[in-house]
Parts: C-alpha cells; structure tokens; sequence
C-alpha cells in the first residue's frame, strides 16, 4: 500500500517500522511529503541553521532524529528536493543541522564545511 495506495500511510505507522530504509520510503510517500509528516508525528524543532533543520520525533523505544536538507542539485523540473536524514539520536556531534548533515557523512562539522565548499 507504500507505492499503489500511499494515502493510506498513517503517521503513527511510519513510526513502528522497525526498518529504516522502509521508514524512509514511507515518510517520503507520505500524503503531504516531509512539510505534512513532521506535524503529524508531532515533531519538535530542535535545531535550524543555514545547512537544514533538525527534528526531534518523541517515539517509545527511541527518539527519531532528523535532520531536513534540501538538496543543492536541482530536479529536471527546477525544483530542489528535500529529504529527511536520519541521524543518531545519542551522537553528540548531532546537536546542531550542520553537525547531523556531517554526521551523515562521517565527518566533523569542519570537514564537512570545507567539502561542500570545494564542491
């Protein structure tokens, strides 16, 4: 029902998914897109800065972490896509957007300035 029927997608849903690249699918196909999903969960904002947002989702077995980006290479269409990223909700380098966006590629938030300004 992810692909055919994604209307059907309930929030609290996307949340039990034990498996995170079917979590993943399920919030980007969720009715509404990130900018629906986030409210539903009821998400906290915990972090903004020029590199994304990072949200806290309140879940039992874990808090879920997020950080929202929006990806620097345009679409065919023009528009620029945004993704949720998930980070470690216990890494103390996941403070901040800037050091959730590093995080997601094993570098420190220094490291991770400097390759994105050489790219």
């Amino acid at each position: 029902f992810v692909v055919i029927r994604p209307e059907w997608i309930p929030a609290q849903h996307v949340l039990k998914e034990p498996n995170a690249e079917v979590r993943r699918v399920m919030m980007e196909r969720f009715p509404g897109g990130n900018e629906a999903f986030l409210p539903a969960v009821g998400a906290e904002r915990v972090h903004t800065d020029d590199w994304g947002t990072l949200w806290r989702v309140k879940i039992p077995s874990e808090d879920l972490l997020v950080v929202d980006v929006l990806n620097s290479t345009p679409e065919p269409d023009g528009h620029f896509k945004r993704y949720l990223l998930g980070v470690d909700p216990n890494d103390p380098q996941c403070k901040t957007a800037l050091g959730a966006c590093a995080w997601t590629f094993r570098k420190t938030p220094e490291e991770y300035k400097r390759l994105v300004a050489q790219s």
